[in-house]
């Protein structure tokens, strides 16, 4: 069971919500959109999409409060047609809030001292990011 307080943001990735446990409780629920496809979902991320997705599905459906993030990450999901494709997925839905947010490097160092290996990226560029929110009209929206 999930328990939240009033003022309180679920996160929808890592598991599947039992939505009646968190209605009432949540104030919005925030979900990461990385790739639409599945396949190099799993590749950059090690898991599937699909339940994220599926969890939307049922946010959406229901009328929840739903904050939209959308990781920019160089080389992966950075381009003009993947960003289509992802607004095409939230146009039948209605998003309270949609936000770009650029790769950074300061969680790198954690793999190091992890000894785990790392897969480094560039910053997506101001002027990309920008594009982006055009893309999506994200104007003066939250």
């Amino acid at each position: 069971m999930l328990y939240t307080t009033p003022g309180t943001y679920t996160c929808v990735n890592g598991f599947r919500l039992n939505l009646y446990d968190t209605f009432g409780a949540t104030t919005a629920y925030v979900a990461d959109i990385k790739l639409t496809d599945s396949k190099k979902h799993k590749e950059f991320t090690g898991v599937s999409n699909e339940l994220v997705l599926d969890n939307l599905k049922r946010l959406f459906k229901d009328n929840a409060k739903i904050w939209i993030r959308i990781p920019v990450i160089s080389g992966v999901n950075d381009s003009i047609e993947e960003m289509k494709t992802i607004k095409e997925i939230l146009k039948r839905y209605n998003p309270e809030k949609i936000e770009f947010l650029p790769y950074h490097k300061m969680g790198e160092n954690k793999y190091e001292a992890l000894n785990m290996d790392i897969r480094s990226f560039d910053v997506p560029s101001v002027h990309k990011m920008e594009k982006f929110k055009v893309i999506f009209d994200t104007g003066d929206r939250k």
